[in-house]
């Protein structure tokens, strides 16, 4: 494993949110699922039937269904994932080096909730599809 460029520029996992605000939210499965998977929006935008240009909801997208290659990359994906390998990455990152906050425990525990359940929405639309 080696280091890699940092491609995202924090919000996918709520980078202005305080550990207080994720402790919190931890503890609401429905907060959580907002974050997870409603919130998001990408840069890519669609013009909608009022001709604006609306920011697209990536969970939306994959769920539509209508990009063949996009359907083909969620089976590809669904198959390899392997979220124990994801748990042992993060788990592996201090929470601190001396004085420096790295990722502190419940930042840990938040992110990876957050992977988790986006995990299982895609995973469900995989198998939705396959059984169709």
């Amino acid at each position: 494993m080696s280091l890699a460029p940092v491609y995202d520029n924090g919000n996918a996992f709520f980078n202005k949110r305080s550990l207080t605000q994720m402790d919190k939210r931890l503890g609401d499965v429905e907060a959580m699922k907002e974050d997870a998977y409603k919130t998001p929006r990408c840069v890519y935008k669609y013009t909608g039937l009022d001709n604006e240009g609306h920011r697209i909801n990536p969970f939306d997208f994959i769920k539509g269904g209508e990009n063949i290659d996009c359907n083909a990359a969620l089976s590809r994906f669904v198959d390899k994932f392997e979220m124990s390998v994801i748990v042992n990455i993060v788990d592996d990152i201090p929470e601190a080096i001396g004085a420096l906050a790295v990722m502190p425990k419940i930042q840990k525990e938040f992110y990876l909730e957050l992977m988790r359940i986006r995990y299982n929405l895609l995973h469900e639309i995989a198998i939705s599809r396959k059984t169709k």
